[in-house]
């Protein structure tokens, strides 16, 4: 853990300070002095700035000045602001970043004596190792928004960036090598009770009663192990290092930051350090982010300019996340209400509106990009990139359904599709009668797979084996690249707004005739399934994906593993040692498909349990982000 700072006030005259005294620096002295690549400032520096006291205030802000802040206004105070526009709405809040900047860390600690940024200060004053921060992560936000939903967006992508370690391979070894040890005790022992244990659950409730908790034991105590890790990973996120401009740039001195050219400012610059890991987007409830220009160029040289390389740096592809107060946008982290208020703004963005703070930096940003691409393109690249996130969003939600239930059944199924192939191809003569069979009816099972999986399923043989794992694989590559979009009739969800969102035109709502009452299947126009491209597969997909077949094969493998000692001691052996082993081997292979079944039976609750009340557990969200 990071140490504990000790905010102090600006001393221009400290001693042996190479920034002291130093007002009117050059540009190149200042950027030498401390490069871009190393002007990062951590989570737990952002947590203490916002612990600060002046961050407990609550201010009136108005809306139609929200980046200038308004007039002061009693508290409790109510209705339109009593600025020049008289219609202008406001409301109370915390401070934001100008207020930040321009009240604390101006006045408090990088004031005109000084002359620096806030990371300079830190490094200067403050870092009691007196070292620097190299960036890990860029931050592309807007300065209305609350400071401290910015460090709670922040802190959010941090603990999923750590958590992202979480060696969820390791811990599936070692829970099949820990149930296959159990399963293979529990079998000597009750080898004792039943010659054979192809119909246990019929026999005799209490002991596969003892089979089911048994495992679930083991698997609870590796998934406690799991979400230890977890956690302790997560705690690593106060040493995150982010590239925020306000606390990077020199705020007496912004002509430093900006540069001649665009591709020479600040932001360029920091965008193409070699350390930078990657690209987080916070995204507020409205998406302002896409309406200031600043914010458009930096998506934009991320999306266009980095992966294409330039003059004075190589081409690289940053991962871009978006994210907000309640999670990793692109990961998962999203609410219903945001949801439809980010899919009804993404609608709307015209980058080519997009304004800045100075004429003389839109025309600049402007013909930087009209020099690479359009505007269109860009707003159809920001629109994509919106729908990626939205996309890994319902990609994250489904992940416990997908690695706990559909794993287990593929699993299950894979093991005995081979087990009952390898006793087939054994028989004489009846490999090539076996090859021709399946593939007959894998050319009828595209056409008709659910029709015949219905029926077949009366009987566990070879062929309910291979439909069972040839669908289970197919819905988790359904799932893993795959995104669903549900429309609607137009009178039916003209305007979807979340139930806490603003009524301001519910006068004009009145006057509309009320559409008629609809039911669900009525009003459901379209079921869209999107089917993604290798090209095009996001790095949650490619984890989902990579992590679901390796949990198929770690919970197949020791039924896989027994298959060949089975065929050795019932074809190659007669004795009656070799038969008593190959009851055992016979015994562990029906646990192991027992605890199969009961995994997926638990997984299927465990992902019904996501969909319904995953925003309200938090141990649910904890294992999301273990589990991707």
């Amino acid at each position: 853990m990071a140490p504990v700072l000790e905010l102090r006030r600006a001393d221009s005259s400290a001693a042996g300070s190479p920034f002291s005294g130093r007002r009117h620096r050059r540009r190149s002295t200042s950027f030498a002095l401390l490069p871009q690549d190393e002007r990062g400032i951590t989570l737990q520096e952002l947590i203490h700035l916002r612990d600060h006291e002046e961050m407990r205030e609550v201010r009136w802000h108005c809306e139609n000045e929200e980046a200038m802040g308004c007039a002061s206004q009693p508290r409790g105070f109510q209705g339109p602001c009593s600025c020049q526009n008289s219609l202008a709405q406001g409301r109370w809040r915390t401070p934001n970043l100008y207020e930040v900047v321009n009240d604390i860390v101006l006045k408090r600690y990088c004031n005109e004596s000084a002359a620096l940024s806030y990371v300079e200060y830190l490094k200067d004053c403050q870092r009691r190792d007196g070292g620097v921060r190299k960036v890990r992560t860029f931050v592309s936000h807007w300065w209305g928004e609350e400071f401290c939903n910015l460090v709670a967006s922040l802190t959010r992508f941090a603990e999923a960036e750590c958590m992202q370690r979480q060696s969820l391979r390791l811990w599936v070894l070692l829970h099949s090598t820990l149930a296959l040890l159990l399963n293979a005790h529990l079998s000597l022992r009750l080898m004792r009770q039943h010659e054979k244990l192809d119909d246990l659950y019929a026999r005799s409730i209490s002991d596969t009663l003892l089979v089911i908790v048994s495992n679930s034991l083991v698997s609870a105590l590796v998934m406690a192990l799991a979400l230890l890790e977890a956690r302790f990973n997560r705690r690593q996120a106060l040493r995150w290092s982010f590239w925020i401009c306000a606390f990077a740039n020199n705020q007496h001195e912004l002509s430093h930051a900006l540069g001649g050219t665009v591709d020479a400012s600040s932001f360029a610059l920091a965008l193409q350090s070699e350390c930078l890991q990657s690209m987080v987007c916070v995204i507020d409830s409205q998406c302002v982010i896409y309406r200031r220009l600043w914010c458009a160029f930096e998506l934009f040289y991320v999306t266009h300019v980095l992966p294409k390389g330039g003059r004075h740096f190589s081409a690289k592809k940053i991962p871009l996340e978006l994210a907000n107060a309640d999670g990793v946008i692109s990961q998962g982290g999203l609410n219903d209400s945001l949801l439809q208020q980010i899919h009804a703004a993404i609608l709307k963005v015209k980058t080519k509106n997009a304004k800045a703070s100075k004429e003389e930096d839109e025309k600049k940003i402007h013909d930087f990009i009209e020099e690479k691409t359009t505007h269109g393109r860009l707003d159809a690249t920001l629109r994509e990139i919106t729908h990626i996130g939205l996309d890994s969003a319902s990609l994250r939600r489904r992940s416990p359904l997908i690695l706990f239930f559909f794993c287990p059944v593929a699993s299950f199924a894979l093991s005995g599709t081979v087990f009952w192939l390898v006793l087939a191809c054994n028989e004489q003569d009846a490999g090539v009668v076996s090859l021709l069979r399946f593939t007959v009816l894998f050319l009828f099972f595209l056409v008709v797979f659910f029709f015949l999986f219905v029926i077949i399923f009366l009987r566990f043989t070879v062929l309910t084996y291979f439909f069972l794992s040839v669908g289970a694989v197919s819905v988790i590559l359904l799932l893993c690249f795959g995104s669903f979009e549900v429309g609607w009739h137009h009178e039916a969800h003209e305007a979807p707004r979340p139930p806490n969102s603003d009524t301001s035109s519910d006068e004009s709502e009145a006057s509309r005739s009320p559409a008629p009452a609809r039911s669900v299947l009525a009003s459901l126009k379209e079921l869209r399934v999107k089917i993604a491209f290798p090209s095009a597969y996001t790095r949650l997909q490619r984890r989902a994906f990579t992590k679901a077949i390796c949990g198929v094969f770690f919970l197949a493998g020791p039924g896989l593993l027994l298959t060949p000692p089975l065929l050795l001691l019932e074809h190659g052996f007669g004795s009656k040692s070799a038969k008593e082993w190959l009851q055992l081997l016979q015994n562990l292979r029906c646990l192991w498909n027992l605890v199969q079944v009961t995994y997926a039976c638990v997984g299927l609750l465990l992902g019904s349990l996501s969909f319904l009340v995953r925003n309200r557990v938090a141990a649910l969200r904890l294992l999301e982000g273990a589990l991707l």
